[in-house]
């Protein structure tokens, strides 16, 4: 597809089909097998709302910009001059000895990042092309700098890489980006000579990986064994890199660079890895940019302008709740085309959206820079447009709503659960039953669902504390809490122990015999709590805290804790450690991750935490690493775990239909169950 006609493109996901007035067994287009759902264009879908403000304006070519720890913004200008703009405003030159910078074409100070340690060793690095005492360019150099106390001058502390080549300057790069193992990575161009980028002994064309402290390679490095440039060489067959971002939580590096007059182009960078630029005899640029006739091992590109190019430059993770269903996207910033590109991927790094940042799109001209802000739900523009260059802050805008007591923010719930590798999944129908269907592999098809006896008043939860058993817990028709089982078999009926719930309960099992059931109660949204031992029923204790949907669960038998998750009264997602009689916390809502509506999170291994932001995306993380995962879900959700490598969720979706999401790599879709959900 043309770019002109991707700019307003909308990835997310519509559904269509006939629905059955109850959540019955299905047939017909409700029927449990799965069709496969990743990005359709819904013109109607919400755009994530943002704001726009100008921090410092009057500049000339803003080329790169580092936060730093306190709230002040470091940042370079193509010319020689780096600036710090404070916390609170003020903005000042940053006095720096420059007088052997090379400034030509598209050379001169270019990139900047923070050291790891900053905090403590105000270290800091820029990429720059060098000329010495002459006036022509010799080379484009990585150096490290010390910031002074008083941040008012820095001061070199030694040279990292040297002998990036450069000729007039053009295609000079350069991008430094630190990798999650605390090593530099460096984007270079290939300095418009055409045997540069496949020549292992050119720094040209290629992105390094090099310890920051002393420049050498690191032993791992993939051609470290042959010694000089070679050893320093990450991946190579690149034409011009400007652009480099680490996706938050992963090892995953990424890189953007210019196309000739076609294929810009996104990459996520493996090691050792050819990516296919050779324009030679000469410097040919009418060969391909990724010339898999030439190379057929070459990895090809994750996104590719097509023709004509947009001039990508820097890019960004997008990171915070607010940004809704681009939250962990790849921001990317455009020149000629003067915007910002969103680019949404899979948690394997395959693209599943493509758009465009509204609030900048043709409006400020050319964009050169994006950078994370630290805290998340912001990014840092730099313009580059010669002439009152801009250095702009966009804020994700979502809001949560008002706190109103015993409001449910996702009365409409589901429960999933892991019985020796086959999930149930239990839902609340129209006719207010619980209905449960299941799936026996990764990724294939649900059972038609079947009912239990009874009326319930909230979503189910269910538990399984080994074999076929499993307990499912309900809010019944007066507030109080309900439970049934099974031992694989059918369903008992609902026992009633008493209670005054106002939510959907949330259970846990420590060890076989050992239940937890927690849930939100009473007119003050506390959250209580109920321990079966084996023998008996606990009376309910109060674990506190104001919550305004219901909580989940999870258990951990190797350390006898159960932590508990709950959406407060401001939308912050909070936690709670027990064990199975006491409290070994307070809550903690130090995350400062928010969701609208109550979390899910998976039993071991795992665990996997699943919220949703306020456009109805449902975002899963797991470890360090969170993603919008696509979709749209108006439910709380529900998630489980077959493996380390294999989770599913499952919610429902704005056609009242039941939706699973398939968490396995090269997946990562979600498919429609069907039926009709409460």
């Amino acid at each position: 597809m043309h770019p002109q006609l991707l700019k307003h493109w909308v990835a997310a996901f519509g559904v269509t089909g006939c629905l059955l007035p109850l959540l019955a067994p299905a047939t017909g287009a409700d029927a449990a097998a799965s069709v496969a759902v990743t990005s359709v264009a819904v013109a109607s879908a919400t755009v994530p709302a943002s704001r726009v403000d100008t921090l410092v304006s009057g500049l000339s070519i803003p080329w790169d910009v580092a936060p730093l720890p306190d709230g002040s913004l470091l940042f370079t200008e193509r010319a020689g001059t780096t600036r710090l703009r404070a916390a609170n405003g003020p903005t000042h030159v940053v006095t720096t000895d420059q007088r052997d910078l090379f400034v030509g074409s598209e050379a001169g100070l270019m990139g900047i990042t923070t050291d790891p340690a900053f905090t403590t060793n105000r270290t800091y690095y820029t990429c720059q092309a060098y000329r010495g005492s002459g006036t022509t360019p010799i080379d484009i150099r990585v150096v490290r700098w010390h910031l002074a106390a008083d941040s008012a001058s820095a001061t070199r502390q030694g040279t990292v890489v040297t002998g990036v080549p450069t000729t007039t300057g053009q295609h000079a790069g350069c991008r430094l980006r630190f990798a999650a193992d605390g090593t530099l990575h460096v984007g270079t161009g290939d300095a418009i000579t055409g045997t540069n980028p496949q020549n292992l002994s050119s720094l040209g064309g290629k992105t390094l990986r090099v310890r920051a402290g002393d420049g050498r390679a690191p032993a791992d490095n993939p051609f470290a064994a042959a010694g000089g440039a070679r050893a320093l060489v990450w991946t190579y067959g690149h034409r011009n890199v400007e652009g480099m971002a680490l996706r938050p939580g992963t090892t995953q590096m990424w890189s953007v660079e210019h196309g000739p007059d076609r294929d810009d182009e996104v990459n996520l960078l493996v090691k050792g890895r050819n990516y296919g630029w050779d324009p030679v005899p000469g410097y040919n640029q009418q060969v391909p940019m990724t010339d898999l006739v030439k190379f057929p091992t070459a990895v090809r590109a994750v996104w590719s302008s097509g023709l004509p190019t947009v001039a990508t430059s820097g890019a960004a993770f997008l990171t915070g709740s607010r940004w809704g269903r681009w939250e962990g996207a790849l921001a990317v910033a455009e020149l000629k085309n003067e915007g910002v590109r969103i680019l949404s991927l899979t948690p394997d790094g395959r693209l599943r959206g493509n758009e465009q940042l509204p609030a900048v799109d043709n409006v400020y001209g050319r964009i050169r820079t994006v950078q994370a802000a630290r805290g998340g739900n912001a990014v840092y523009l730099t313009t580059s447009n010669g002439t009152d260059d801009k250095l702009l802050q966009v804020t994700a805008t979502a809001a949560q709503g008002a706190y109103r007591p015993q409001l449910d923010v996702s009365p409409a719930g589901v429960a999933l659960v892991n019985r020796g590798g086959v999930l149930t999944a239990f839902v609340r129908g129209l006719d207010g039953r619980v209905y449960h269907s299941g799936q026996s592999s990764a990724g294939g098809s649900w059972t038609a669902f079947q009912p239990l006896p009874g009326v319930v008043a909230s979503a189910p939860a269910a538990v399984s504390w080994g074999g076929s058993r499993v307990d499912l817990f309900a809010r019944g028709t007066s507030g109080q809490l309900l439970h049934a089982w099974s031992s694989g078999g059918g369903y008992s009926a609902w026992q009633n122990l008493g209670g005054n719930l106002t939510s959907a309960p949330s259970a846990a099992s420590l060890s076989p015999g050992s239940l937890d059931v927690v849930a939100r109660s009473g007119a003050s949204d506390k959250v209580v709590r109920r321990h079966w031992d084996g023998r008996s029923w606990s009376a309910s204790t109060s674990l506190g805290g104001v919550v305004t949907g219901a909580p989940a669960t999870t258990a951990s038998a190797s350390t006898g804790r159960i932590t508990v998750y709950v959406r407060g009264s401001d939308g912050k997602l909070c936690t709670k450690v027990l064990t199975a009689t006491t409290t070994v916390s307070g809550w903690s809502c130090g995350s400062g991750r928010e969701t609208w509506a109550a979390p899910a999170v998976s039993a071991s291994p795992g665990p996997v935490l699943v919220t949703r932001n306020a456009d109805l995306t449902p975002v899963v993380s797991i470890g360090g690493f969170t993603t919008a995962v696509g979709g749209r879900v108006d439910s709380a959700l529900a998630a489980a775990s077959r493996s380390s490598t294999s989770y599913t969720v499952i919610g429902r979706g704005t056609d009242g239909a039941l939706w699973s999401f398939d968490g396995r790599p090269g997946h990562y879709t979600w498919s429609r169950v069907g039926g009709r959900l409460s």
